[in-house]
């Protein structure tokens, strides 16, 4: 069911990441099925907007600094809703979930939620309680349609903390410009194919693992192994940055082997340049990191968290590790990531033919087109059951 009116996506902020970066896959495919969109955003975070513009989304600023301002953004998508008269609303990530259950008698239009991630089961885990946040997500549940989930981790969790029983639609990525990709960053210090390029991708904080990534790489030069570590993404937690640089221990960079190069905006030339992604979290709903390496061809070693193991089968496309929770055993999942990372640098054609592998199931079933069928499927089911 195409529509004239948009579909208006509602998310915290268009900084650089996975959830942030699906909606830039997802514009042009579904404009093409049908469904032209409109951007709303509650935080003035943007380095997405350019992209999203480009790709013929318009893209509003809802005006909250902080959560103080969500107040004033409940009235701005209230008065956007009413100039744009959406088909349907779907909402994205905690803060702008909130904001539009707070608009929903006023906007008289099915919202769409979808959770990207296991964050409630993760606040269990190391707080040891039920998060405030879920406890309001829960008392506000039934103003919610229709409910997606990034992966079958993410709905388990759903269903046994609402009841719920949502849609899964595996995150989509452009596959094709993942696999055409050239490199040429200079991100890694010694660009002789000698030299095993590893990446981590994500936001540095804790629940990403990024200090296990450090400790891994580390274990491995302590044997005189050479390879070096590059961290893509803004450091969201110094302290973890500064464990994963080898700084705590008094290590300069070069040393520890690790390297931080901030947010990037060429993750396609990077990964071209990269020999192995590695992703060393501590939960995940689907991490869009994961898919891009598989797109370009690059074996991934990655902790078995969330919806993981839906794109990596073991030995096959990539290596799996168990996590490190509760706290207290990273060294031993340091370990066993270094291990992981030994068995693909002592087999390049292993690791290769497991990158080509991950390449043909991304092609298969994680591309954006596959993932805007799905969207447009279910943009298409609210409408109608909510026509007059």
């Amino acid at each position: 069911m195409p529509t004239t009116s948009p579909i208006l996506w509602v998310i915290d902020s268009l900084g650089v990441g996975g959830a942030e970066q699906l909606l830039v896959n997802l514009v042009i495919p579904l404009r093409a099925r049908g469904f032209p969109v409109t951007v709303a955003h509650l935080y003035p975070t943007a380095d997405l907007a350019p992209a999203l513009r480009e790709h013929g989304a318009d893209v509003v600023w809802l005006g909250a600094k902080t959560r103080a301002g969500l107040p004033r953004a409940v009235v701005r998508l209230m008065r956007l809703a009413r100039d744009v008269q959406p088909a349907l609303v779907h909402a994205h990530l905690f803060d702008s979930s909130m904001v539009t259950r707070a608009c929903r008698g006023a906007m008289h239009t099915p919202l769409l939620q979808t959770y990207h991630n296991l964050s409630y089961a993760y606040d269990e885990q190391t707080r040891g309680h039920t998060s405030p946040r879920e406890r309001l997500d829960r008392m506000t549940r039934s103003r919610v349609d229709g409910v997606v989930t990034v992966s079958e981790a993410v709905a388990a969790d759903c269903r046994a903390r609402f009841g719920v029983e949502p849609r899964v639609i595996h995150n989509g990525i452009d596959v094709r410009a993942l696999a055409d990709a050239q490199g040429g960053t200079g991100l890694w210090s010694d660009t002789a194919e000698a030299t095993t390029r590893v990446v981590s991708i994500g936001r540095i904080e804790r629940r990403k693992g990024q200090d296990i990534a450090g400790d891994a790489v580390r274990l491995l030069r302590a044997e005189g192994r050479d390879l070096e570590l590059v961290l893509v993404g803004g450091a969201h937690d110094p302290e973890v940055l500064r464990h994963a640089l080898g700084q705590a221990k008094g290590e300069r960079d070069r040393e520890a082997g690790v390297r931080f190069a901030g947010p990037r905006d060429d993750v396609p030339a990077i990964l071209a340049e990269a020999h192995i992604m590695l992703n060393t979290s501590r939960t995940e709903g689907l991490p869009l990191t994961v898919l891009e390496a598989m797109a370009a061809g690059r074996p991934v070693v990655a902790t078995r968290v969330g919806g993981v193991g839906e794109l990596i089968t073991h030995g096959e496309s990539g290596l799996l590790v168990e996590p490190g929770e509760p706290p207290g055993v990273a060294q031993g999942v340091a370990h066993a990531v270094a291990e992981a990372l030994r068995t693909l640098m002592d087999d390049p054609e292993r690791a290769n033919a497991m990158g080509q592998r991950a390449q043909a199931i991304a092609r298969e079933r994680f591309s954006a087109e596959v993932c805007a069928d799905q969207y447009a499927d279910e943009y298409a089911r609210l409408i109608e059951a909510h026509a007059p």
